[in-house]
């Protein structure tokens, strides 16, 4: 399941929360989900979307998660030159962390 938010503004100079260049600088890496800027629908539109990102971080550290099909997102495990990357690219709407969701409440079924 998709959760993810901050609260921080974005630095200026790359787009991305300082706070998240920050845990990435200390961590090594930090999870992200990235918005894709798609400018047709389908699937095919959104994988070349993914596709233009990924050869964009080709120089840089990061772990490819999850390629969505049918919304325009991708999960990544950046660092933070990654991260600048992605903060500078026309390519990419948002980048915002990947944080667990909260558990369901017992007695509910998963679904």
């Amino acid at each position: 399941m998709l959760s993810a938010g901050y609260a921080a503004e974005a630095s200026p100079e790359s787009g991305i929360a300082p706070e998240l260049l920050a845990k990435a600088r200390a961590q090594g890496e930090v999870r992200v989900i990235v918005h894709l800027r798609v400018g047709a629908a389908g699937s095919a539109a959104i994988a070349a979307a993914q596709d233009a990102v990924l050869a964009e971080l080709a120089s840089t550290s990061y772990r490819r998660g999850r390629r969505y099909t049918a919304i325009p997102f991708m999960s990544l495990s950046a660092s933070e030159a990654a991260l600048r990357r992605l903060g500078e690219s026309t390519n990419v709407l948002d980048v915002q962390e990947d944080r667990p969701s909260s558990a369901l409440p017992s007695g509910e079924p998963a679904r």
